[in-house]
């Protein structure tokens, strides 16, 4: 997991969040689809009994030739190491209209949000149990622009310990999803489906 911010060695804590237990949080999410979507969620407590709510999402559409860039970089083998280089910036401005609408929204300064994790996907290399994995996000460029502190190549760092590059979504469902008495079925409906199954609150020792 890379972690980029214009002071690359500092994660900013605000004291006014942390002193009233109130945190926020951003997501941004790139899609083949040619949509980059994002949500803030606010957060209050610590651990399992922690509350989150989202607060604010917003989307906007990346430029048609953007768009052909990214699926011609990741679903197909004719990408350039040009268009490599240059796509993660051309990302960039769609990137931060998203995050300037969700602040709008959610009515929280700037500085307030801890962190900033940014989602794509990638360019994949397969090769039976071998796989290799290039994030599209230009962080360093991303968190001098939009002032936040960015987190990315989540798939990277999954892959280097072990792990097969997909998301770990099972604990932010139940924090935000999970019922309080009875358990539900969260059903994902993607590339390959499946379902995550979420124990009521009062059980949480079970998740």
């Amino acid at each position: 997991m890379n972690q980029d911010t214009a002071q690359p060695t500092t994660l900013r804590l605000p004291p006014s969040s942390v002193a009233a237990r109130r945190r926020w949080t951003a997501g941004l999410t790139t899609s083949l689809a040619g949509l980059v979507s994002g949500a803030i969620v606010e957060s209050s407590g610590t651990g399992l009994s922690a509350r989150t709510e989202v607060v604010a999402t917003s989307e906007a559409a990346l430029p048609e030739a953007v768009t052909h860039v990214l699926r011609e970089l990741c679903l197909s083998e004719r990408g350039s190491l040009s268009l490599l280089s240059a796509l993660p910036a051309q990302l960039i401005p769609t990137q931060c209209e998203v995050v300037d609408a969700l602040l709008a929204e959610a009515r929280v300064a700037r500085e307030d949000v801890i962190a900033l994790g940014v989602d794509d996907p990638g360019i994949w290399d397969v090769d039976g149990d071998h796989r290799c994995y290039v994030g599209l996000c230009d962080a360093a460029r991303l968190a001098e622009i939009s002032g936040m502190n960015v987190i990315d190549a989540l798939p990277a760092r999954d892959v280097g310990s072990g792990g097969l590059g997909g998301p770990v979504t099972a604990l932010a469902e139940w924090l935000l999803l999970a019922e309080q008495r009875r358990p539900s079925i969260v059903l994902h409906l993607d590339q390959s489906i499946y379902a995550t199954i979420l124990p009521p609150r009062l059980a949480s020792g079970d998740v």
